[in-house]
């Protein structure tokens, strides 16, 4: 297992709620959004994105970026459970299903 909490020099965060790299491709390919999607959703600059889901461990980016990111999936419906599951939430829908009902 992992410490709970990281500290590094003016940032200590707790990991148990921080995303991974791989999660954040993960969530990026549930959602079908490319890496201009997530800055622009996350309002986290495209290289600092890209540099966040390069590596399959915790960004090294601060605790601060790492949350909007995080931030920006949670509120399009993604879960995410552990340091390495991705999910949609049940209530989301996809495209054609909303199509389908309102047909």
């Amino acid at each position: 297992m992992y410490a709970e909490t990281c500290v590094r020099p003016g940032l200590a965060y707790n990991l148990r709620r921080m995303i991974t790299g791989r999660q954040i491709r993960a969530a990026c390919a549930l959602l079908n959004w490319t890496l201009k999607d997530l800055s622009d959703r996350s309002g986290v600059a495209w290289a600092t994105v890209q540099r966040m889901q390069k590596d399959d461990g915790f960004p090294a980016q601060s605790a601060a970026r790492v949350a909007k990111v995080q931030q920006a999936f949670e509120n399009s419906g993604v879960l995410f459970t552990g340091t390495s599951g991705v999910n949609l939430r049940e209530d989301e829908q996809s495209p054609s299903t909303t199509k389908a009902e309102g047909a």
